[in-house]
């Protein structure tokens, strides 16, 4: 519906601009916008993506406030919440929330092509707003052995650039679970420990990682202090998690562990159902995770923290004095 800047400025995209009447946010979307299937955008197809959204379990409490959502004329969405919440506003200006019907989008590109070798991006000519320059964008299916690195060449030239990935962060979560050996608040404290001894050496793994002792907000973050407490006797294994995107760091730390005589198991967990599978958690002990932001720091934030396809979310079930600030991170003014 909209696009967010760095600095939380709201741009109408899919919706040109919105309302507030008490409790309900009406959305006024604009006319002509066509799918990629040639036929017209109406609110009706809105209204439906927005309610399989809402309903989706992982994103329940992320929009635990809306009530209703209802087609009002063409053009017209009101969405109705318990009571006005600002705060729903940049949500609708994430990826999550983008527009769809039957698995098919909007956008400047329109994909032509998907298989196990290659992704075709192709321009769409009737996109809404501006023509996208490029006409195609390929992407091929390299072996994992590659550098996984976005590269482009210019055929007049045969010079190749390279393009930084997106800027995320790491976490290393230890899972508190029942009967677990992190269920002792000082075997935590333990591997917090060992983690900051080797955590300034991180950039030897990966030249674009960068030690932090803080949390990952940037200018909002400040200094988790170090633990103190005695050395921990594991009786035992840590369970691991162990997947592909997280693989190298992993097994980089266990390095650590093994210096120490803490036993430890793998267990191995595709990428999909790390995301997907909402019981994987339930039997790790340590999990190392990856997460790239989307642009604006405080919505992505929220989301962190309130999407169940996000460890946190997981864990907090567990921690009802984190619940009591997220409500209270929900009920703050967007701009505050």
């Amino acid at each position: 519906m909209f696009a967010i800047d760095a600095d939380g400025k709201l741009q109408g995209e899919l919706a040109h601009h919105y309302a507030w009447n008490g409790p309900v946010l009406s959305l006024y979307l604009r006319k002509d916008v066509r799918f990629h299937d040639g036929s017209l955008l109406t609110s009706k197809d809105v209204t439906k993506s927005l309610r399989k959204l809402v309903a989706y379990p992982a994103y329940a409490r992320s929009y635990r406030h809306v009530e209703h959502i209802q087609s009002n004329g063409p053009f017209q969405v009101d969405i109705t919440l318990d009571q006005q919440r600002h705060s729903l506003l940049p949500k609708l200006a994430t990826i999550h929330t983008s527009i769809s019907k039957d698995d098919v989008g909007t956008g400047p590109f329109q994909l032509t092509r998907n298989d196990p070798k290659k992704t075709i991006l192709s321009a769409f000519p009737n996109y809404y707003g501006i023509r996208a320059l490029l006409d195609r964008i390929e992407f091929l299916q390299m072996p994992d052995a590659y550098d996984p690195v976005y590269r482009t060449s210019r055929s007049d030239s045969g010079e190749t650039d390279t393009i930084a990935t997106q800027s995320g962060f790491g976490l290393v979560f230890l899972n508190p679970r029942p009967g677990g050996p992190f269920e002792r608040p000082e075997a935590r404290h333990y591997i917090h420990r060992l983690i900051a001894a080797i955590r300034p050496a991180i950039q030897s793994l990966n030249e674009r990682g960068f030690p932090n002792d803080r949390g990952f907000l940037e200018q909002f973050s400040s200094v988790h202090p170090l633990p103190e407490g005695p050395t921990v006797l594991f009786t035992q294994p840590l369970r691991i998690k162990l997947t592909d995107f997280t693989d190298k760091v992993t097994r980089w730390l266990c390095e650590t562990f093994d210096a120490h005589g803490i036993p430890y198991e793998f267990v191995p967990i595709g990428f999909k159902a790390s995301i997907t599978d909402f019981h994987a958690f339930e039997t790790i002990d340590l999990a190392v995770h990856a997460e790239v932001f989307e642009r604006n720091l405080p919505v992505a934030f929220h989301q962190f923290l309130t999407n169940d396809f996000s460890p946190p979310a997981k864990m907090f079930r567990q921690m009802p004095e984190m619940n009591k600030w997220i409500d209270r991170y929900d009920e703050t003014p967007f701009e505050d």
